[in-house]
């Protein structure tokens, strides 16, 4: 079986509570907007490729507040490492809405996943979800995450080869 190389980023997390941003990052909260960043968010990439999309600092990243673009980084290395082969395939976007302060956008997308790690033999399969808090920071109009969380719904190989839990 093929493995191709991504990163993965699935945290749990508390409710975001977003502080006050710049005014640029008044956007417009539309899907295809959206679709489109979550495009370029490609599970193919690696932490190297990914990090750029994230903001300096993070409200909220892994159940943590106010953490470093550098401490994410080390976050999805330490995840490369204990899962070097992985497979993660977006299913639908399953919502999108402005945050309560209206300065960032929030979507939420399902996902199939389907990680190997040969070192320890074990391999991990099934369902997840990832709510991702966005907001144009340079005001160039370009999304950067300001924060993530999100959950493992099922797991299992016959879970990961179906579309519900």
């Amino acid at each position: 079986m093929m493995w191709s190389r991504t990163i993965a980023a699935m945290m749990s997390v508390a409710v975001l509570a977003i502080s006050a941003l710049p005014i640029q990052a008044q956007t417009k909260c539309n899907l295809k907007r959206l679709e489109k960043f979550l495009s370029k968010r490609a599970f193919e990439l690696s932490a190297d490729q990914k990090i750029d999309l994230y903001a300096d600092k993070l409200v909220r990243y892994f159940g943590r507040r106010n953490v470093s673009n550098r401490s994410v980084y080390r976050s999805m290395r330490t995840w490369e490492r204990r899962w070097p082969e992985r497979i993660y395939k977006y299913m639908r976007t399953t919502d999108y809405e402005k945050t309560e302060e209206g300065d960032a956008c929030k979507v939420t997308f399902d996902y199939r996943f389907l990680a190997y790690s040969p070192r320890r033999d074990k391999i991990s399969a099934g369902l997840g979800t990832t709510t991702l808090v966005l907001a144009d920071l340079d005001g160039e109009g370009l999304f950067q995450i300001i924060g993530e969380f999100g959950d493992v719904k099922c797991r299992g190989l016959t879970k990961f080869a179906r579309s519900r839990c």
